[in-house]
């Protein structure tokens, strides 16, 4: 969900999104979320769980984009990849649906050709696979202390 913020505070949109997965996309008009959000304390509670949930993941995200490393945020991104797309097959766990560098690139503010150099050497330490355009942990454990600090 986007923009819901503004549609509380009856402010014009800040925010748009490309979507990069198949997606069902609706739009609610701004006076609808407002009239149900001020009638329903059912709702508003969703909303407002909903937003505090988010606001953690973006002051996570704002932590991460300042203070870890390059492979530190490639491997963090891997692993929330993998639960939110993530199936376990016998070698290991592959995201269902195609993630390239420049995708991984552009959640993690790494350049393109920087994740590609990190996803070799990964490779090549048996830690993931890349084939048909999909990418299999094969070493989760590993990849989990990757995303540790130093």
């Amino acid at each position: 969900m986007i923009g819901e913020s503004d549609c509380i505070l009856g402010q014009p949109y800040s925010s748009t999104a490309t979507v990069v997965l198949p997606s069902r996309v609706r739009a609610v008009p701004s006076a609808l979320v407002q009239e149900l959000f001020h009638a329903d304390p059912v709702f508003a509670d969703w909303l407002l769980q909903y937003q505090a949930r988010k606001v953690r993941l973006l002051l996570g995200q704002n932590m991460t984009l300042s203070f870890d490393r390059a492979r530190q945020r490639v491997a963090k991104t891997l692993l929330y990849l993998c639960g939110q797309y993530g199936r376990q097959k016998e070698d290991g766990i592959w995201l269902t649906n195609r993630f390239t560098c420049s995708d991984v690139a552009g959640i993690t503010n790494v350049s393109r050709v920087s994740v590609n150099l990190i996803f070799r050497e990964w490779e090549e330490a048996g830690i993931l696979t890349r084939a048909h355009g999909r990418c299999c942990i094969r070493d989760p454990e590993e990849l989990r202390r990757l995303a540790e600090p130093d």
